[in-house]
């Protein structure tokens, strides 16, 4: 009997940036590339939750738009300005409460009958930062796989809505989540690439999907815009130390857009497709070698 190799999928965070990372998912299941661990960080993670619970291609780029739409028509991402910021010590601790996007979400999940990260098809990791300890927070349906690493906070029982809105607790933008005795934010402070989760979770390969441009970028006077780019230096610096981890990385520059540019979803899919057309064959030739059979078993 032969047993083949376990791919992991890791999706890295970015915001509107992240929807890059649906015709590449698209591209894997028109061409029978099975995924078996996934893990994801903060907009990553909403991408991998759905691929997770059993989405297609078709649904996943319906729900992302639906979810885009949401954003839109309830001003979930907008740009604060000066004017707010005397009030923001009024509004809890982000412009956003995040809890309007755990309800929407944890709609979609039920779709697909998942509640709890156990409930997935796929095995997932979730990745959040705890502000009071300064750890990593591992949600996961597998925490098992995870006893050696005393370093991370690993939690298996929960919601799988409340580990993704952790997740994506972007600072200032969303609220932090409390959840049990932690007070959780965006997985990318720390973590925005999670291919070490997925080595964690038995992976023998892992394709990682991230949004980074070389190019230089100017950034304006405003402190949304210095606290955005701040944020993509944090995200370009732990990606470089950990990318190497990967077997494969599939990278779109993205300088043209904003963490926030919501209403441009579309646009940023239609601009992957084009990077993934460059690049299909050398995907397809990397992961057909790993398809080959990883050992006999007597």
């Amino acid at each position: 009997m032969f047993e083949k190799s376990k791919i992991g999928l890791a999706l890295s965070g970015g915001g509107m940036k992240a929807f890059v990372q649906i015709p590449f998912i698209e591209f894997l299941q028109q061409h029978k590339i099975k995924i078996d661990i996934i893990a994801g960080t903060s907009m990553g993670s909403v991408v991998g939750s759905l691929l997770a619970c059993g989405a297609n291609s078709d649904q996943l780029s319906e729900i992302m738009l639906e979810i885009e739409e949401y954003f839109n028509e309830n001003q979930i991402f907008f740009r604060p300005n000066l004017k707010v910021l005397p009030f923001a010590k009024e509004r809890i601790d982000g412009f956003v409460d995040g809890n309007e996007l755990e309800v929407i979400l944890d709609k979609h999940y039920q779709k697909f009958k998942v509640i709890n990260i156990k409930d997935c098809k796929i095995p997932i990791v979730v990745n959040a930062v705890d502000l009071n300890t300064g750890k990593i927070v591992i949600f996961t349906s597998n925490a098992e796989l995870f006893n050696k690493r005393l370093d991370w906070i690993i939690i298996d029982d929960v919601q799988l809505s409340t580990a993704v809105r952790a997740s994506c607790s972007l600072p200032l933008v969303f609220s932090t989540k409390r959840y049990q005795d932690l007070k959780l934010v965006d997985g990318g402070i720390l973590m925005n690439l999670p291919i070490q989760p997925c080595k964690e979770m038995g992976a023998d390969h892992v394709i990682s999907v991230s949004m980074f441009d070389e190019q230089v970028t100017n950034v304006n006077d405003s402190m949304i815009s210095v606290m955005m780019r701040s944020i993509e230096i944090f995200a370009h610096a732990n990606r470089q130390l950990n990318i190497h981890e990967g077997d494969y990385n599939f990278n779109v520059p993205t300088a043209q857009y904003n963490l926030l540019d919501v209403g441009k979803g579309n646009e940023i899919i239609q601009y992957s497709k084009e990077h993934i057309n460059r690049e299909k064959m050398k995907i397809i030739k990397t992961v057909n070698q790993w398809q080959q059979p990883l050992k006999f078993l007597r």
